[in-house]
């Protein structure tokens, strides 16, 4: 994308968001759903604000933009997710080698791509799971990069977990913390 001036880079954006309201109504036909429930609707639109103000942070941040997170936007999380990333954090700074997470929770890697496009979330029984998904140099990701799990509590989304291909953040810090208690 070098060399496209601001009015095609918004065209080009305004395309990938009108691909993805086309995947969404399609995938909303085949199920035979008229829409997403509104609780839905809004837990996208609550892990989309999330990403548009996490993601510039993480790009720039020469620290933990994770920690940012969590100090900037506690009530964001789930008190058992915050907990155990803060408990990784601080058993990281104590240590001389690697003994928690090392990547970007959140975006799951140590890169940041250009964007984070959201697909269409799944409705389980109590929560919510939001596929994310990499943009960079306009190419998507051809699955999601990380699935972002939000419950509804106290009134509001929260983030519950986050899922990757292989395994979930809280499964992750859990095993982590027991090494470290071996040790």
């Amino acid at each position: 994308m070098i060399g496209l001036n601001r009015r095609s880079k918004k065209g080009a954006k305004m395309r990938k968001v009108a691909v993805l309201a086309v995947v969404f109504a399609l995938n909303c036909m085949q199920t035979g759903a008229q829409k997403l429930p509104s609780n839905v609707a809004d837990a996208a639109i609550f892990v989309r604000k999330f990403y548009k103000w996490y993601v510039p942070i993480a790009k720039k941040s020469k620290v933990r933009p994770a920690e940012i997170a969590l100090q900037e936007r506690a009530s964001s999380f789930d008190p058992k997710l915050a907990t155990a990333l803060e408990e990784d954090f601080r058993a990281q700074e104590k240590a001389k080698e690697i003994v928690g997470i090392d990547w970007d929770p959140f975006l799951s890697g140590q890169d940041t791509c250009d964007s984070y496009p959201l697909s269409t979330p799944t409705a389980k029984i109590n929560s919510v799971l939001v596929p994310v998904f990499c943009e960079q140099e306009g190419k998507l990701s051809a699955k999601p990069v990380v699935t972002a799990e939000v419950s509804y509590r106290r009134g509001q989304w929260v983030f519950t977990n986050f899922v990757y291909p292989q395994d979930d953040l809280m499964a992750l810090l859990m095993q982590l913390k027991q090494e470290r208690e071996k040790h």
